[in-house]
């Protein structure tokens, strides 16, 4: 485990990571967990906020609920053929979700709701 600090090159830091792991109790959106996903880096999130709307619970990634729970999800990440699958899922989910179209069909569908 790494703590690299704040650094402007996030790239560099995806690049040195194989899981991302959020222990967050109450995560807003994360930004962070979609950035690992659109690079095949799977994602452990806690079982709280936002990041349970972006993982998809062993299909994209995984939730957790404690850290014996955590454990064993980072166990099942050590076996290539479940990694693989996490990060082929991770990444055309992102693209399927994140496209700048989207984000302007949600904005405009927000727009119209007020």
């Amino acid at each position: 485990i790494v703590f690299p600090g704040f650094t402007k090159d996030v790239d560099s830091v995806y690049q040195e990571i194989d899981v991302l792991l959020n222990c967050s109790r109450s995560e807003g959106m994360g930004r962070s967990i979609v950035e690992a996903m659109a690079r095949g880096i799977p994602a452990i999130c806690k079982n709280a906020g936002g990041a349970i709307e972006v993982v998809q619970n062993d299909y994209t990634g995984l939730i957790y609920e404690d850290v014996n729970d955590l454990a064993l999800k980072m166990e099942q990440l050590i076996v290539p053929a479940k990694y693989d699958f996490y990060s082929a899922n991770s990444i055309a989910w992102v693209k399927n979700n994140f496209t700048i179209e989207k984000y302007v069909e949600s904005v405009v569908q927000a727009i119209y709701e007020v």
